[in-house]
Order: structure tokens, then sequence, then C-alpha cells
């Protein structure tokens, strides 16, 4: 198509299909007069003509407007907590979907990016500045359908606990085992099993402060309770190699014996860039890409395992220095992180490490480290992590076994640290640059 010709048509989606030889330049032409004449966009008439199919046309617009493409698939559930119930109806209504809100900024999901009149909506109904993110058409009809049936969630707190038969042990561990993996996915830092005379209730402590995890029937408490009794220790998920310990403390209370399940830390000191042997150049190529706003991915390699989670360590220690939420899954986990919520992954089974991977996600962190993705998540948790890395703000950490081999989906930007030689005192291969295309 000359520039002529070209400049005939005022879609930018139109002169991208012509040009892919996806349509004639005739049938373009007609497309957009169609599309003008009957009040569509023409991104929107040529889907509802079923003229264009919605991977092509997410794809195109993505890469005509430079926008991020998500594959909603691979999201899971968004992290609009700020949001109200009819904020997020208003926007569903708007044919677009909150993915997660930041500070000023909220992104949506959408299938048209240019619909500056849907985004100035948004704006108007959240007080918030949009930030589209192109999705695929029709899954994004399935989810805001799916949305219609989703009953409203509820914050009452469970009252469980009553199926627990007296001096089983096995039941009452289950029970407090699954209450103790939620707490350390919500950062906190003790759980309390308090009598009350005629019940017991289960609190977790954290930041924020006292957090009411569950009630239990007396019976029930007085089971757990007689469990914890003489064990100076608790295991979480026994059967890994490396299971979380809460170290119990027991405190005389009004209605009895309170037991408090403090998790058990090893402090490490954490290496700086500086001193695992980089360069001024690669340091401040790093440091250069972790203050980007954009979503990123960095991905760390090395012949010596030990050094690799040590270099890890020292990126999200960077980070760490601007106040964000970090979590990271770890197996095992070498020490504690200052600011940082670490979960230990589940032995080698990939289904229960992407129900930590879900439960770490609905968190709305900043950070997310993971070594060994390839090792204890499925394909389908991978790519879980790599869509919430590719939406602004986010900045996914990733242990791997070769960094630069690994490739990343292309609207993220990317670094790659690939240490050859752990003899040396530095880095041998570093770095393709951040954003460069694989």
């Amino acid at each position: 198509m000359n520039p002529e010709q070209e400049n005939s048509l005022s879609s930018g989606l139109l002169r991208a299909l012509v040009n892919a030889h996806q349509i004639t330049l005739e049938m373009a032409n007609l497309t957009e007069q169609t599309a003008n004449a009957k009040g569509f966009s023409v991104h929107d008439w040529m889907l509802q003509q079923n003229t264009l199919n919605s991977p092509l046309a997410a794809r195109l617009t993505a890469e005509m407007y430079n926008t991020p493409l998500l594959d909603l698939d691979a999201m899971g559930q968004a992290t609009v907590g700020q949001l109200t119930a009819q904020q997020i109806t208003q926007i569903h209504s708007l044919g677009a979907l909150p993915l997660q809100v930041r500070a000023d900024r909220i992104a949506v999901a959408m299938a048209d990016p240019c619909d500056l009149m849907r985004l100035q909506n948004i704006g108007r109904i959240t007080g918030l500045k949009p930030f589209a993110v192109v999705v695929e058409a029709d899954k994004l009809a399935l989810r805001l359908r799916a949305c219609q049936h989703v009953p409203a969630s509820s914050d009452s707190t469970e009252s469980l606990g009553a199926d627990i038969p007296q001096n089983d042990t096995a039941a009452a561990t289950r029970f407090l085992q699954k209450y103790l993996l939620q707490a350390l996915v919500d950062g906190a830092s003790e759980v309390h099993l308090e009598p009350q005379g005629t019940a017991y209730r289960l609190r977790s402590r954290s930041t924020q402060g006292m957090k009411l995890l569950a009630e239990l029937p007396n019976a029930a408490g007085e089971n757990i309770n007689d469990m914890l009794e003489n064990q100076p220790c608790f295991e979480l998920n026994t059967k890994t190699a490396e299971p979380v310990i809460f170290d119990v403390l027991s405190v005389q209370s009004q209605h009895g014996m309170r037991r408090v399940l403090r998790r058990s830390v090893t402090l490490l000191v954490l290496p700086t860039l500086e001193e695992l042997g980089f360069n001024s150049i690669e340091i401040n190529t790093a440091r250069t890409f972790l203050k980007q706003t954009e979503g990123r991915i960095c991905a760390v390699s090395a012949n010596d395992t030990a050094r690799q989670v040590r270099t890890l360590y020292a990126l999200a220690s960077e980070l760490d220095a601007q106040c964000l939420n970090i979590f990271s899954l770890e197996s095992p986990i070498a020490g504690t992180l200052s600011g940082c919520t670490q979960i230990t992954m589940q032995s080698l089974d990939s289904s229960i490490n992407d129900e930590l991977l879900t439960l770490c996600l609905q968190q709305s962190p900043d950070i997310l480290m993971i070594n060994a993705p390839e090792k204890y998540l499925s394909a389908a948790g991978m790519q879980k992590a790599l869509a919430w890395a590719c939406l602004p703000g986010h900045c996914l950490l990733l242990g791997v076994q070769n960094a630069l081999q690994t490739r990343f989906p292309t609207e993220a930007h990317r670094l790659k640290l690939h240490i050859t030689d752990p003899t040396q005192n530095k880095p041998v291969e570093m770095i393709q640059h951040a954003g460069e295309h694989d």
C-alpha cells in the first residue's frame, strides 16, 4: 500500500491489516465507511461482523498503539479492593474489566484501548487515571459475563472446627495449618488461639494489627489447645523438605491458656550487588531497571545455586529500600529478608505451588520473587506470574536454569543476569538490556 492509499484510511487497525495482507484496501475502505455509518468503531464493528478474530485484533492493536497485551486466562483474579461494588459494576457496563488499582492509577482490560470516551468515563467513575491493557475481545466478554453471576463477597468470619473429633491430632493439625498458611500469605508474624469462655477464636498479628481468622466451638478449640500444650514448635506443611517453623508460646489469660504461634526466623546477612562482584556499569544498569515504573521481569541464573539465590536476595534488598510490598516463593527459604513475606513452595506438587502463587497475587504485591519456577510451578502457573509482571508497577524476580535462553513477554521490560563462573568474584556474563525483544 503506497502512502497516498494509506492516508485514505483513518483507522490504524485497518492500515495494519492491509499491510499484513489480511484484507484488501477496497475491503478496508468499505469497512470503515460502514462502521462510521452504523456508529461503531472499526474495531467493534469488525468483531461484531466476525471479520476479525480476537487474537489477531488484540496483537495488532497492542503493536499499533504500543500498549501491553495481556492473556486474561493467565491473569487470575483482579486486585481492586479499593473500588466499591457499584464502581466495578459501572466499569463492567462500559465493556471494561478493572485489573488493579495502584496509587492514583487503575489498569483496565479493554479490547480497544483507543476508546477515549470509555477511558474518560472510567476516570470519572473511579477518580483515578485509567491505563488500558489490551485483551482479546472474546475472553473479555466471557470474563464480564462471569462477573455478572459472581455473588458479592462476604467479610463474615468463618465459624468452623465442630467436625474436629476429640483427641484427633491429625484433624486439629490440618485445621490449624489451613489458617497458618493464610496468615503467612497475609504477612502475619503470629497466630493466636484464644479461649473466650464458651468458644475459641483464632487471630493473626501483622503490621496492620490483629485480624480475626475463625471462631471455633469450645470443644474444637480445646482439642487444638491440648495438641499444642506440650509442643515447643509447630511445623506448617510437614510433608515438605523445608517446613515453616512456628514457635509455640503459652500465655495465661482470663479464660485459660492462650497459645501464640510465632514464626521462627533465621537472620540472613544479605550481600550487596557490590559484594557479589558486579561492576559499576552492571550495578547502574540493574538499579535503573529496578526503578522503572512499567512491568518488569528480571531473570537470574548461575552454575552455583547459592550464588543465584544470593543475587536474587540482593536485588530484592535493593527494592526493599523503596518500601514496596514484596513476596517470595522459595524452596528452601535461605533466610529472612526484611520487608518480604516469604513462603515455602510445597514439595514438587505444582498444583499446590500454583495455589500459593494465586494467594500471593491476591495480596497485591509490588515485587514477587520466585526461585526455580520451572521446577515448582506448572506452565499455567508460570504464565500467570508472567502476565502479572506485565502490569505497571510490578517486578518479577526469577531464579531460572538459564536466563539468557528464557523467553518472556515482549510487552514487559526485561533484564537477564547470567553468572557463568562462580569461582570468580564477578559475573562473567550479564545482561540483555531492559526492554530488548528476544
